[in-house]
C-alpha cells in the first residue's frame, strides 16, 4: 500500500491558489505517486488526507472545494461507485468551479449527469497516455496557477543563473543569437512570476527585457545597414 505525505505541499490557510484533488481511496496506489510528484514540484494541493482530527470533515471538504483554483476528479470505477466522491464532483459543478477529469482507468459506464455536462469539462486519460500524462497535466492553465510562490521563485533564480548577467548594467552581446536567447530567458522569468501573480517581482525583469529588446532591434538595424 502506498502512503501519502500528509504535510508536504498541502494547502493550508494561505491565500495562494491550490488544486483540490478528489479521488477514491481504492485508487490510492495510482493517486499517491501523483500527489508526491506534484508536491515535490512545488504545486499546492488539498485532499482529504489534510483534514485535521476533530474537524467537521464534510464542512472542511466543501469549503476547500469552494475556495480551490481548480477541482480535479481522479476518475476510476470505484470513484463513480462512491457517493461521497460523486457528491464532491457535483458540488464543484454547482459552484461553477473549473473542473478537470483525469481518467485513471477505463470506466465501465459514465453517469448520464456527467455526460450531460461533459462538454464543460477538461479531461485527460492517464491510462492511455502514461508517458505524456504528467506534462500534459501540469500544463493545464489552472493547474499552472497553483504552483507555490517559493517554487516559482526558485525556478526564476535558476533561469536567472543561466543568463549570468548583471541586470542593472546589462551587457550588449555582439551576436543576434545571444540577444535572442537572453530575451527568451527573461520572458520565461516574467511568465513564471505572472502565473504566480507575483507582480511586485516583475519590475526588474521588465527593465532587463526592455534593454535587451532595444539592443536586439539596434543590432538588426545595424546589420541591415551593413
Amino acid at each position: 500500500m502506498v502512503t501519502i505525505n500528509k504535510k508536504k505541499g498541502m494547502a493550508g490557510d494561505s491565500n495562494e491558489p491550490y488544486i483540490f484533488l478528489s479521488y477514491s481511496h481504492h485508487s490510492i496506489d495510482d493517486v499517491a505517486p501523483l500527489i508526491s510528484k506534484l508536491t515535490s514540484d512545488g504545486f499546492r494541493i488539498w485532499c482529504d488526507v489534510g483534514i485535521r482530527g476533530g474537524t467537521e470533515w464534510k464542512e472542511e471538504i466543501a469549503t476547500h472545494i469552494e475556495d480551490c483554483e481548480v477541482f480535479i476528479a481522479l476518475i476510476s470505477n470505484a470513484y463513480l461507485d462512491s457517493k461521497e466522491c460523486t457528491k464532491e464532483l457535483s458540488f464543484a459543478e454547482t459552484k461553477r468551479k473549473k473542473c478537470l477529469l483525469v481518467y485513471l482507468e477505463k470506466v465501465e459506464k459514465i453517469p448520464k449527469w456527467i455526460e450531460m455536462d461533459f462538454h464543460r469539462y477538461q479531461y485527460l486519460y492517464k491510462y492511455l497516455n502514461e508517458s505524456t500524462f504528467y506534462n500534459d497535466f501540469i500544463n493545464v492553465e489552472e493547474v499552472k496557477l497553483c504552483k507555490g510562490r517559493s517554487a516559482l521563485a526558485k525556478e526564476a533564480s535558476r533561469i536567472e543563473g543561466l543568463i549570468g548577467i548583471d541586470y542593472e548594467n546589462t551587457r550588449i552581446w555582439n551576436t543576434r543569437s545571444n540577444l535572442e536567447e537572453e530575451n527568451e530567458k527573461i520572458d520565461k522569468i516574467l511568465t513564471i512570476y505572472y502565473e504566480g501573480k507575483m507582480y511586485q517581482d516583475t519590475k526588474r525583469y521588465e527593465k532587463a527585457r526592455l534593454k535587451y529588446q532595444e539592443a536586439l532591434e539596434k543590432y538588426i538595424l545595424e546589420s541591415i545597414e551593413r
